[in-house]
């Protein structure tokens, strides 16, 4: 509610920026409201414990199964991270 208050606020030119926000329920809404960049310790924290966010929500990359699994992260994606 707070951000689709203020982000009507915001100049239309330049970065949106967004604090300390940056849950997967947080990004999307945040997005429908213009903001383009997040910085958050979350994703940090994920990445750090062995885990990715994927479309079909979390996967914890670090569980004996994956170990020899060199597949895409998202065959849905064609991005560089999810094809590599």
């Amino acid at each position: 509610e707070l951000l689709a208050f203020l982000a009507p606020l915001l100049p239309e030119r330049g970065p949106r920026h967004l604090l300390g926000i940056a849950d997967e329920l947080s990004l999307g809404p945040a997005a429908e409201h213009g903001i383009d960049t997040f910085d958050s310790c979350f994703p940090t924290r994920l990445g750090r414990h062995g885990t990715l966010l994927t479309r079909q929500g979390r996967l914890k990359i670090g569980k004996a199964a994956y170990r020899a699994d060199y597949g895409p992260i998202d065959p849905e994606c064609n991005g560089f991270v999810s094809r590599t």
